[in-house]
């Protein structure tokens, strides 16, 4: 049968409709991918002060209002930058600050649509336009802000990087270049980060600890991460430490139980400031249990 010029027109149409609904599929597709192998974390340079995750920022807008403890607790930990004040959590992406003795870096896993909306933010919230340098092939644009700070920004293979430290935007750069190879340090907090827990926060654990507490409590171990939930209006966390194996059970609770849930508390007080820690820990046949409360 053949088919009229009409019927052609309507078949190309369709094939066309057809051909751009699989095109935009596969693009979200790759999209998606690219952002689920995004990792901010295979970034850090160098093992770090600490690193602040936050997962769920609508969850912590919903609690903040009831949970005091937590606005003081960001308001220590994050430092004054545009993409994470504390009276805008609404317009919050999923984040990972890396803390340096440089300063800190700002990432997040973001998709190119994303990236583009926070790069209009970032326009808008500055007074003038950027200034837009190359560093090792990667475009940064740097926003000048008061006391002669500037904000460095760029977008790179999914991941976009921010800091007032242009020193540790270049190593950032290198690291995610791949000239640099990863520390194990850098390796252990990759097998450590959650993706579920609306904040995490992570220290290494020689801060935290004598060195004789390390040893006898997880010779490997270099990172405490502390994942914290809400639970009837307070802010918790739940941390497993394997028992040591060089003291008689007898001995546990009072020469290393007891011991290090007394260290844990002295040392981790500073370093959440803003809040009041209640520490209780139990132990169990093969390990220790730890439950944090900060109110």
């Amino acid at each position: 049968m053949k088919r009229s010029p009409r019927d052609m027109a309507w078949i190309l149409l369709l094939a066309a409709v057809a051909f751009m609904g699989i095109r935009a599929l596969s693009e979200k597709i790759r999209t998606a991918q690219a952002i689920d192998g995004a990792d901010p974390i295979a970034l850090i340079i160098e093992p770090p002060k600490a690193v602040l995750r936050l997962h769920q920022p609508p969850t912590l807008q919903l609690m903040m209002p009831s949970l005091p403890a937590v606005e003081r607790l960001l308001r220590a930990y994050l430092p004054e930058n545009p993409l994470c004040q504390p009276e805008r959590i609404g317009e919050w992406l999923p984040f990972t600050l890396v803390y340096y003795p440089e300063g800190e870096v700002w990432m997040a896993a973001l998709t190119e649509r994303e990236a583009k909306q926070l790069w209009k933010r970032l326009d808008a919230s500055h007074s003038f336009a950027p200034e837009e340098q190359t560093e090792l092939t990667i475009p940064v644009r740097y926003y000048p802000e008061r006391g002669k700070r500037f904000l460095g920004c760029y977008y790179q293979q999914g991941i976009f990087v921010a800091s007032y430290n242009r020193q540790l935007v270049r190593e950032t750069i290198k690291q995610q270049l791949r000239l640099r190879t990863t520390d194990t340090a850098v390796a252990e907090l990759q097998a450590l980060a959650s993706t579920t827990v609306p904040l995490q926060l992570l220290l290494p654990t020689e801060r935290l600890f004598p060195a004789e507490a390390l040893r006898e409590a997880a010779p490997a171990r270099r990172w405490l991460s502390l994942s914290f939930f809400f639970n009837e209006g307070n802010l918790c966390c739940f941390q497993e430490w394997p028992l040591p194996t060089s003291l008689p059970d007898s001995l546990v609770a009072t020469h290393w139980l007891e011991p290090l849930r007394d260290s844990l508390s002295l040392r981790l007080q500073p370093l959440l400031p803003g809040v009041q820690i209640e520490l209780e820990a139990t132990q169990e046949e093969k390990s220790a249990y730890f439950a944090f409360k900060a109110h």
